[in-house]
């Protein structure tokens, strides 16, 4: 249950010099506040979540336009650190974090 001051989290995903990036590297999220993520960019994508996500799906494909976002943090999340992949057809997948925070 959220208590009222969720904030969305933008995450920039880029193909730069032929290498995936992304900004920020590790985005934090408040759990308690119920903060989601939206991740843009100008390249289709997917994100993946393994072996656990801090939101209810563990996979975010885009949507039009590519955004795609996460909904808010699962009230019972563990603080902590989460790996997810960026995939971009024909690039190497890039593996940065979600960071949960009480």
């Amino acid at each position: 249950m959220s208590n009222g001051s969720a904030t969305t989290q933008t995450v920039t995903i880029d193909v730069i010099q032929g290498i995936i990036s992304v900004a920020p590297d590790i985005v934090h999220v408040s759990r308690g506040a119920g903060d989601d993520v939206e991740w843009t960019s100008t390249y289709p994508f997917t994100v993946e979540f393994k072996p656990g996500s801090p939101f209810s799906s563990a996979t975010f494909p885009p949507a039009p336009g590519n955004a795609a976002a996460s909904g808010p943090v699962r009230p019972n999340a563990a603080k902590g650190r989460y790996k997810y992949k960026v995939k971009i057809t024909g690039y190497r997948d890039l593996d940065p974090g979600v960071h949960v925070d009480p």
